[in-house]
């Protein structure tokens, strides 16, 4: 949300996490918090049904929110 405010109009962009070899990439039409909210609580649920490592949480997070702003 920061980043999409600090960078009003510019649509997309790219967020980079610590430890993670891929950024984020964010879509071009700026996201809402409910809509990130709800990619959240789907990535917790599915974490819960799969057990992640917790060394593998951030990178396949960032897989997760990749994918889900690619639709």
């Amino acid at each position: 949300m920061t980043y999409q405010k600090d960078h009003e109009g510019e649509g997309g962009g790219e967020i980079r996490v610590s430890d993670v070899e891929k950024p984020i990439e964010l879509p071009a039409t700026p996201m809402t918090l409910p809509q990130l909210q709800r990619i959240r609580r789907q990535f917790i649920t599915m974490n819960r049904q799969h057990s992640l490592s917790k060394a593998r949480v951030k990178e396949v997070f960032v897989d997760y929110l990749n994918s889900e702003f690619l639709r």
